[in-house]
Formats: structure tokens, C-alpha cells, sequence
């Protein structure tokens, strides 16, 4: 480019001098024929620099519209993805929520921007999230995903049991914390019933076996199946109930 600005200026000052003969004597044909070259030549770079630009630039709106696509591709993922998710900073400042976590808490997306997530916690669940925040500054390339269990505090309504996820990610040079929150209500409504089920028979409502040599076979096919494990324990009180 600064190649061409200087054929650019070179033919200016021989045009300069050219009018300047013009003005004393007739202009010689050699140097109006070298001048009119130079000029045509200077043209054609201009005409190619041009369509270099051209393409430049169509190619600098195509990756910005394949980035913006993507943006909003992670965007929609994000936003309708099934569970709670919400994006922090370093401190547990709220940057962003989806749609589920902004059902969950009953609140707007927009009023969860700049606010810390201890402020949905449940009081008794507050330490164990200053702890992973404070872990996580002090050495953040070694900790590993930490998934722990509390209580969500929507603005309306009981607390909702929840299973935290946390996992580290970067953006430029700072560092930003994304917050898996799954709703485990049920799993926890099923929990208490089956531990109900497994010492209490359902008619006396006094401690059974049954249900232990029922269930466990299902509990134990159903770990197979995901590929989880199961841990049981059981004490025998010498056959108090026949």
C-alpha cells in the first residue's frame, strides 16, 4: 500500500511539471506519452488494491457473521438449555442466568445481573459456597469440578433442593465461574420415600425387611444400566419383626 502512495505521489509532481512546462513551451510527445504510462499504471494498482479491499472486507463480514451465528448459537443453547445455569465472576458476581434458572429463582434474567449468588442460598448452604470461592482463587488450575447439594431460595415460595456444579472457564485474561443448578426435588421426595419404605412397613408403619430384598435387586439393575454405584446398609436387629 505505501508502494502505491509513493507511484501515486511520483505521478502527482511529474503532472506538477508538466503544467509547469505547459506554461513556458509545448510539451514534449516522449514526456506526455511517460506521464500518461505512469498514470495508467498508477490507475490499474488502484483498481487492483481496490478489489483487494473489496474481498478483504467480504471476508472480514463473513467471519463476523460466522461469529455472531455461533455467538447466538451458544446464546440459545445456553438460554433454553434444560437446567439452571448462571455465569460469575471470581467473587460469585451474578454476569449472566437462563430461562431456568430465572423459573427456579422466580425472578426476571435481568434482575440476577450484579447480584452474588450467596444471596440465593439458603443460610445454612452459604459457607460451603464461600469455601469453593475462596479455594478456587487461591489455586484455580487445580481444582477440579466440585459438585455439591443445597437449598435454592426463589422469591416466592419454600426452598428448592439443588445439586451445584461449578467448573472454571476463561475469557481473556479474566477468569469466570459457570454454575450448573439442577432441581432435585424429586430425587429428593423419592430419596425420603424409599428410606420411608425400606425400615417402615406401610400398613403398621413399624420397621420391615421386605422392601429392602424387594427394591434392592431393581436399585442395583438400574446402577448397572447407567453405570453408577450403589451403597447399602443394612442392620439386622435379630428378627425382632415376623
Amino acid at each position: 500500500m505505501s508502494r502505491m502512495f509513493d507511484r501515486i505521489k511520483a505521478v502527482q509532481q511529474r503532472a506538477l511539471l508538466l503544467h509547469q512546462y505547459a506554461s513556458e513551451s509545448p510539451i514534449q510527445p516522449e514526456l506526455l506519452a511517460l506521464a500518461l504510462d505512469d498514470l495508467n499504471l498508477v490507475l490499474e494498482e488502484l483498481r487492483t488494491a481496490h478489489e483487494d479491499l473489496m474481498q478483504q472486507n467480504q471476508a472480514l463480514a463473513s467471519y463476523r457473521q460466522q461469529l455472531e451465528t455461533e455467538r447466538q448459537r451458544y446464546q440459545d443453547l445456553f438460554n433454553l438449555a434444560p437446567d439452571g445455569y448462571l455465569v460469575s465472576d471470581e467473587k460469585g458476581m451474578i454476569q449472566a442466568g437462563n430461562v431456568a434458572i430465572s423459573a427456579l429463582l422466580k425472578r426476571p434474567q435481568s434482575a440476577l445481573v450484579g447480584k452474588p449468588m450467596v444471596l440465593f442460598l439458603a443460610a445454612k448452604h452459604r459457607r460451603a459456597l464461600y469455601d469453593v470461592l475462596a479455594l478456587l482463587s487461591r489455586t484455580p488450575q487445580a481444582v477440579p469440578t466440585k459438585t455439591w447439594e443445597a437449598k435454592l431460595l426463589p422469591r416466592e415460595g419454600e426452598a428448592i433442593d439443588v445439586a451445584i456444579t461449578v467448573s472454571i472457564g476463561r475469557e481473556g485474561e479474566s477468569m469466570r465461574l459457570l454454575w450448573l443448578i439442577r432441581d432435585i426435588t424429586e430425587k429428593k421426595q423419592v430419596e425420603a420415600k424409599i428410606r420411608r419404605q425400606a425400615f417402615y412397613d406401610q400398613l403398621t408403619q413399624l420397621p420391615n425387611r421386605a422392601f429392602l430384598d424387594t427394591y434392592l435387586p431393581k436399585v442395583l439393575a438400574q446402577a448397572k444400566r447407567q453405570q453408577t454405584q450403589v451403597a447399602v446398609a443394612f442392620l439386622d436387629l435379630g428378627r425382632v419383626i415376623k
